[in-house]
């Protein structure tokens, strides 16, 4: 294997009704790569579905140790995966890799614990990626490409972060071990995860910082409405929002309003 991401998961996911070997096999490759191990430079954690794996570091990864790249900078890739197999219907795929689904469950509970009811991160010792949602970057302030959240007056936000889309996913997932496991324990969980959700990241907020919300709006608010991560009297209002002229275009959805310090057309996740 010269290289896979964890953005095969979503994508496999989309073409997974006329393609299900597709996210069988992404499920199967993703699970033999699960963390066992905690390394605060890599970010591995076991039953963490991990971010990217090379034969080499990507070149943005300056001073990171020659070698094979196993990289676990991820706080979404362990939801997308529970929501994954899920989704496939497929008793028997559960039943084969039931204990990587279990391990990722564990995983997710014991960082949402953690988190005081988000999932929050940190970049690791080794540095890389200090955003760590489907925005990812190593530093947003330098990116220069667009990648990752800023505050509304272009200053960094303080770890630990929380990103929205990453809380919306981790619901869904939730959902799915609940589903995977016929416990109540973990719809319990999706309820009170969508209800922490809906009183902290509206009307506009990207991410939790450790100073509280993150002001601005994008594309991370149909995040919330595909993930049912919301309570239903605030569906309307966020359905408006998404459909205002800073976020949708002729195009498709910007992921971030024209309006945030870090937006740029043909920046990085338009």
């Amino acid at each position: 294997v010269t290289g896979v991401q964890t953005c095969a998961l979503p994508i496999s996911l989309q073409v997974l009704p006329a393609r299900p070997d597709v996210g069988r096999a992404t499920l199967r490759a993703l699970a033999k790569l699960q963390g066992r191990h905690a390394d605060p430079a890599t970010l591995e954690a076991p039953g963490k579905i991990g971010h990217e794996f090379r034969t080499d570091p990507p070149e943005t990864f300056v001073g990171w140790p020659p070698g094979e790249f196993r990289y676990y900078a991820t706080a979404d890739a362990t939801s997308w995966f529970l929501v994954e197999l899920a989704a496939t219907g497929d008793p028997a795929l559960a039943d084969e890799l039931e204990q990587h689904w279990r391990a990722a469950a564990e995983w997710l509970r014991a960082e949402l614990d953690a988190g005081e009811g988000f999932v929050r991160y940190r970049q690791g010792t080794l540095g890389g990626l200090s955003h760590q949602g489907w925005r990812d970057a190593i530093d947003p302030v330098t990116d220069g490409n667009g990648g990752g959240t800023l505050r509304p007056d272009g200053t960094r936000p303080e770890p630990p972060l929380a990103d929205c889309d990453s809380q919306a996913v981790a619901v869904a997932a939730l959902r799915a071990v609940a589903r995977l496991t016929g416990q109540r324990e973990w719809q319990l969980r999706s309820d009170a995860l969508r209800a922490r959700i809906t009183d902290t990241f509206l009307p506009d907020a990207v991410m939790v910082d450790a100073d509280g919300p993150v002001a601005g709006a994008g594309s991370q608010l149909g995040w919330l409405l595909w993930c049912d991560a919301l309570e239903p009297d605030a569906v309307p209002g966020v359905a408006e929002r998404l459909c205002a002229p800073d976020i949708r275009t002729g195009y498709g959805l910007r992921t971030l309003s024209s309006d945030s310090p870090v937006f740029t057309e043909d920046g990085y996740h338009r």
